[in-house]
């Protein structure tokens, strides 16, 4: 009685296509899930700058130059490009004893992303706009003195 199966060999093309197609899908998938994880650590990475900045900006002196110089020092450890850092102080044209609440601002930067798929998902091929981020915190002694991070 004869077998009526193929030799293996006649099965190693099938085999290395199907393997092919296999890893391709798998490494992109891989891609995509690294891509979104980053995403979202920047994403919180920038929440944190301006909430950080915010407690800054309530200590210092009202218009500080140190409150934007450490909110970019901040972005800059995360690895988030230089972004429009705004910082409010309300009432507007307040001083350090009538201003109630300050606010700092983050927008205007993109995520480059290393996945095709989440590129082309976010924007045909373009990179992921990040949300405004803004923390608002009541004012608190608005004084550099004695303040070293302030200066």
């Amino acid at each position: 009685m004869r077998s009526s199966r193929l030799p293996a060999r006649n099965l190693l093309g099938a085999t290395i296509v199907e393997f092919a197609l296999v890893v391709t899908l798998f490494v992109g998938l891989v891609l995509a899930i690294v891509d979104l994880g980053r995403v979202l650590f920047l994403w919180d990475a920038a929440a944190e700058a301006t909430r950080a900045g915010a407690r800054i900006a309530a200590v210092c002196d009202v218009g500080s130059p140190a409150v934007g110089a450490y909110v970019r020092q901040v972005l800059l450890d995360q690895g988030l490009p230089d972004a429009q850092i705004s910082v409010v102080y309300a009432p507007s044209g307040c001083d350090a004893s009538s201003c109630t609440k300050v606010t700092v601002s983050l927008q205007g930067y993109n995520i480059p992303l290393v996945s095709p798929f989440l590129a082309y998902a976010f924007r045909f091929g373009g990179v992921p706009d990040v949300p405004p981020f803004s923390t608002t915190l009541p004012r608190e002694s608005l004084s550099s003195a004695g303040n070293p991070i302030c200066s």
